[in-house]
C-alpha cells in the first residue's frame, strides 16, 4: 500500500512539474518569436518553390502568370497548402504590387 501511494504522489508531482514547464514555455517570448520566424521561413521557402514551379525562369510574377496559376489545379492546390485562398490571391497580388506595374518580384 505504501509503494502504491508513493508512486501516486510521484505521478502527481511529475504531472504538476510538466504542466508548469509547458505553460512557461508557451508564454516565453523567445520561444514564440522563434516559432513565428520558423513559420515565416517555411512560407518563404514554399513561395519560392511556387515561383520556380511556374517555370518562367525569372524571379518576377506578372498578372497574366497569376491568372494562369489560378487556372492550374496543381498550383491552385499549392496556394491552398500555403493557406492562401485563391479568391484572396488577387488581393495579395495587389498588396505586394505597390507600384501598380502588374509585376511582383520574388524578393
Amino acid at each position: 500500500f505504501i509503494c502504491f501511494v508513493y508512486f501516486a504522489v510521484l505521478n502527481v508531482v511529475t504531472g504538476v512539474f510538466c504542466s508548469s514547464a509547458i505553460e512557461t514555455t508557451q508564454r516565453n517570448p523567445e520561444v514564440i518569436a522563434s516559432s513565428m520566424l520558423n513559420t515565416k521561413h517555411t512560407y518563404e521557402k514554399n513561395l519560392r518553390q511556387l515561383f520556380t514551379s511556374i517555370g518562367n525562369n525569372s524571379e518576377v510574377l506578372t498578372l497574366g502568370e497569376l491568372e494562369d496559376i489560378l487556372r492550374d489545379e496543381m498550383k491552385h492546390a499549392q496556394l491552398t497548402a500555403l493557406e492562401i485562398d485563391v479568391n484572396d490571391a488577387w488581393t495579395l497580388f495587389r498588396l505586394i504590387d505597390a507600384d501598380r506595374s502588374g509585376i511582383i518580384d520574388l524578393e
